[in-house]
């Protein structure tokens, strides 16, 4: 990330994605571009497969008006599948 803390607020309301494991509310771009702000360790900068097997487009809890007042917008819940790649990765990573 570029230090700016806004930075992590989306730039859109299109092509959001929440993290799995931390349920940060980014775009496609500002997740390739900068990846998990808070999972560093998942390694999701321009990398598209980790990107899509980590996050989900499909979540509940997210206020696009909370943008402006929040600077870390978070998913109350995920909903999709993990890849079992990404479900092991979390295993280990937890351990």
């Amino acid at each position: 990330m570029d230090g700016d803390p806004a930075a992590v607020i989306p730039t859109s309301l299109r092509h959001l994605r929440a993290c799995y494991f931390c349920s940060l509310v980014k775009t496609v771009s500002q997740f390739e571009r900068d990846g998990c702000d808070n999972c560093d360790f998942l390694d999701m900068r321009n990398d598209r497969d980790v990107l899509f097997d980590a996050t989900s487009s499909q979540f509940d809890g997210y206020d696009p008006l909370a943008g402006y007042i929040i600077l870390n917008l978070m998913a109350a819940r995920e909903y999709g599948t993990l890849t079992l790649n990404m479900f092991s990765f979390f295993l280990s990573a937890g351990s």
